[in-house]
């Protein structure tokens, strides 16, 4: 492989960011029907006990606490934190289980079209927490749909490890895909770190930059709107060279900003989902607010116990249905 100069590698015009749809707010939700999926809240000492709620008296309650900070802030005068939580009502998104389904079965298409044209295609998790279980139901999507078409599925592979899946993009001649697989993109740190770790194994493996940055994307339920304007990047180890990675994201969640033109949340946007509840933009919001107002309890959408959370080993799921589906999909699939 040649040698990369500094500020030599520029990405193909393809490495877009490529979003669906905006992703919708919990106020706008708050009154559907048929959101009784279940959540479970964690206990917070003094401050909420633990609970099974359905997903839309979860909603609700959480909507009622946004209404309630409001009107506390305006009861002592604080406008700044009446104004925070006014945007905060208006702009958080949130994903339940209605849309968390709807868009891992957009993933799995997108994905298993590419597969149809021809192309390896590697469902790829960098980590063990909501990187594996996104993964897992995105396989779970495509397995249903490949149905009895064998040749479709040996097109398809899973992954969590960079080494085997550049030494598998290798053996493709570098015609594949990569899809670095989570929820939500809400700093960017954790994805982009995954989809470093792979690009920095194939060029490893002799990939040149420009291959592999068109093997390697991130998958993603939703997207913080502020990287459509800024982009992700990927960096090349002992280089200062850095090239852009493509996102498909299904949903996206809006950059928001305080009467001074600053980010009303760090960092910029709020997201969060009945599978697991945001820390940025969401849950450390919440943590001040009550910290503020202390007669105040936690939402129930603040810190709720995690479907994918492991037994004390670490390799179990809690979850059986979960642990099982995880056994039978990762031995036919796995790299």
């Amino acid at each position: 492989m040649s040698e990369i100069g500094e500020g030599e590698f520029q990405e193909p015009e393809e490495h877009l960011i490529q979003i669906l749809k905006e992703g919708p707010k919990l106020k706008d939700i708050a009154n559907e029907e048929g959101r009784n999926n279940p959540i479970e809240i964690k206990s917070i000492w003094g401050k909420r006990e633990t609970g099974v709620f359905e997903e839309s008296r979860a909603v609700k309650e959480t909507l009622e606490f946004i209404e309630r900070v409001i009107q506390k802030a305006n009861g002592i005068g604080d406008s700044e934190i009446a104004n925070q939580a006014t945007s905060f009502r208006e702009n958080l998104v949130f994903i339940g289980e209605r849309e968390l389904q709807e868009a891992i079965s957009a993933m799995a298409s997108r994905l298993l079209n590419e597969a149809r044209k021809g192309k390896p295609v590697v469902i790829f998790f960098g980590g063990v927490r909501s990187e594996r279980y996104i993964a897992l139901r995105v396989l779970g999507e495509v397995d249903k749909m490949i149905g009895e078409d064998e040749s479709l599925r040996q097109k398809i592979r899973l992954s969590g490890s960079p080494q085997k899946t550049a030494e598998f993009a290798k053996e493709n001649n570098w015609k594949c895909l990569v899809a670095v697989c989570d929820d939500f993109i809400i700093s960017g740190t954790r994805i982009k770190g995954f989809a470093s770790e792979v690009f920095n194994r194939l060029i490893a493996e002799g990939a040149t930059p420009e291959q592999a940055s068109r093997i390697v994307e991130a998958n993603v339920v939703a997207l913080n709107e502020v990287f459509k304007k800024r982009g992700l990047s990927v960096g090349i180890e002992n280089t200062s060279v850095e090239g852009s990675l493509k996102v498909f994201s299904y949903y996206s969640a809006p950059e928001y900003f305080n009467n001074e033109g600053q980010w009303a949340v760090f960092p910029g946007a709020s997201i969060t989902g009945s599978h697991t509840s945001v820390d940025y933009g969401f849950e450390a919001v919440i943590r001040e607010w009550v910290e503020k107002f202390p007669e105040l309890e936690y939402p129930p959408l603040y810190e709720i116990r995690r479907p994918y959370e492991f037994e004390d080993d670490g390799r179990v799921y809690k979850n059986s249905e979960l642990q099982n589906k995880w056994k039978n999909l990762s031995g036919v699939y796995s790299l």
